[in-house]
C-alpha cells in the first residue's frame, strides 16, 4: 500500500535513488547530494528514456527508472509531504556473516570492515579492497614462484575477492573459488588460465581472508571442532528468536542395481543410514549456525516492525520500508542486532549447551553499543 512521504520520505527516495544508480558506499547526505547534482540530466532521461537509458546506470537500471519518476511526481504535485509512495527503500547490510561472527567474537578489526562502527570518514569501509590487498602480499611474499611473479603482473581486484569473502562464511572451498577466479580473470582480459594458476590464487585468497578478519576465522574453526567433538550425532541449538534448530546431515547407503527397463540400465538406489555424516556436519556447521543467526536478526526486526506497525520488505540481509518509516527502520534494526550479542558469549553457550570441553574462542573488546551510531552499518 501507500503512504505520504512526510518530512524524511523524499530525503531517502533520493538515497534509494542514488543507491540505483551505483553511488552506495558513500554517506547518506552524500547521495542525496548526487541525485540533486544530477537531478536535470535524469529528468531528461525520463522523458527520452529510449536514448538516454545509460543514464539510469547498469546495477538496477528499472528501479533507478521508477524511483526517478516518483521523485518528480513529488515535487510536481506541490506537497512532496503528502504525496503518497509505495515503494519500499531497502537498507542493506555488508557481508551480514562477517557482521554476525564480528559481533559474536566482539572483533574491533572485523567490525570496522563491515561497518559495525562508523570509520569517520565519507565512505564505508570495504571489506573486499581489504582482502585484496592482504591476498596481494601474500602472494608477494612468495616472490619466488611462477604463480606469484604472474598474479603480481597481473594483480588482484575487488571483484577478485568478493565473492569469495562473501562466501567464506558459508564454507565455500577451494576449488570453487579457483572457478570463479578463472571466470573473473576471463572477463578482465578476455584470457584463460589454467587449474594450477587458478588454484594458488584461491589458496592465496583463503589465506588473505584468514588475516584480514582472523577472529571470523577462529570462529569458523571453533564451530567445526564443535561438530568433530559431537561426532556421528544430531546438533542442536537455539537461536535468539527461540528457534531450535537441528543439523542432522544422514550417512546414506548407495546401491547400483542393474535394470532394464525403457532403456536404463542402471540406477542409483539411496537408503539412510544409521548415524551421521561426520565430514558433512563438519561442513555445514559455520554456514548453519551464521544463517541461523543471520535469519534471527531478520525475523527480530520483522516481529518488531510489526508491533510497531510497520510493513517491510524481507530478503536474508536487506531489510525495506516506506519511504516515510526509513528512520524508524534503522533505529529497530540497530537496536534488535544489538540485543542479540549484548552481555552474552554465543560461543561459549553454545559449548557448553553440547557439553563440550573445547575451548571457546575470547571475545575483543569491541563495543557493541558503537552500532547505533555507525551509518554504514545498514545502509
Amino acid at each position: 500500500n501507500q503512504k505520504p512521504l512526510g518530512k524524511r520520505g523524499l530525503y531517502w527516495l533520493k538515497v534509494h535513488l542514488a543507491n540505483s544508480l551505483g553511488v552506495d558506499d558513500i554517506r547518506f547526505d552524500k547521495r542525496v547530494q548526487h541525485t540533486d547534482d544530477n537531478w536535470e540530466q535524469l529528468c531528461r532521461a525520463l522523458d527520452n528514456p529510449y536514448d538516454l537509458h545509460d543514464v539510469f546506470g547498469s546495477d538496477a537500471p528499472l528501479q533507478a527508472y521508477i524511483t526517478a519518476l516518483e521523485i518528480r511526481e513529488a515535487i510536481e504535485s506541490g506537497s512532496p509531504e503528502t504525496y503518497e509512495s509505495g515503494i519500499a527503500v531497502h537498507m542493506d547490510a555488508t557481508v551480514s556473516g562477517t557482521q554476525h561472527f564480528s559481533a559474536m567474537l566482539r572483533d574491533p578489526i572485523g567490525a570496522l570492515f563491515t561497518n559495525l562502527v562508523d570509520n569517520g570518514t565519507d565512505r564505508k569501509s570495504d571489506l573486499y579492497t581489504h582482502v585484496a590487498n592482504e591476498v596481494l602480499k601474500r602472494v608477494a611474499e612468495d616472490s619466488e614462484s611462477e604463480y606469484s611473479k604472474f598474479w603480481l603482473e597481473h594483480g588482484v581486484s575487488r571483484t577478485m575477492a568478493k565473492r569469495p569473502v562473501m562466501t567464506f562464511n558459508y564454507a565455500v572451498t577451494k576449488l570453487t573459488v579457483s572457478d570463479y577466479v578463472r571466470l573473473v580473470y576471463k572477463e578482465e582480459t578476455g584470457n584463460d588460465i589454467d587449474n594450477r594458476t587458478a588454484f594458488y590464487l584461491a589458496d592465496k585468497i583463503f589465506e588473505g581472508v584468514a588475516k584480514a578478519i582472523p577472529a571470523t576465522y577462529q570462529g569458523m574453526e571453533f564451530l567445526k571442532g564443535c561438530a568433530r567433538e559431537v561426532g556421528n550425532d544430531v546438533i542442536t541449538w537455539t537461536t535468539p528468536i527461540g528457534f531450535k534448530v537441528y543439523q542432522d546431515r544422514p550417512n546414506v547407503k548407495r546401491k547400483r542395481l542393474r535394470v532394464k527397463s525403457a532403456g536404463v540400465n542402471v540406477v542409483i538406489a539411496k537408503e539412510t543410514a544409521e548415524g551421521c555424516n561426520k565430514s558433512k556436519m563438519v561442513s555445514s556447521i559455520a554456514p548453519n549456525f551464521i544463517h541461523s543467526y543471520d535469519s534471527a536478526h531478520l525475523s527480530l526486526t520483522a516481529l518488531e516492525m510489526k508491533a510497531k506497525g510497520l510493513q517491510g520488505a524481507y530478503i536474508h540481509d536487506s531489510i525495506g520500508t516506506h519511504c516515510c518509516d526509513v528512520d524508524e527502520l534503522q533505529s529497530i534494526v540497530r537496536e534488535t542486532f544489538i540485543g542479540m550479542y549484548k552481555d552474552r558469549n554465543v560461543m561459549q553457550e553454545l559449548k557448553e549447551s553440547l557439553g563440550l570441553e573445547l575451548e571457546a574462542p575470547k571475545q575483543g573488546d569491541f563495543d557493541l553499543d558503537l552500532v547505533r551510531d555507525s551509518e554504514f552499518f545498514f545502509s
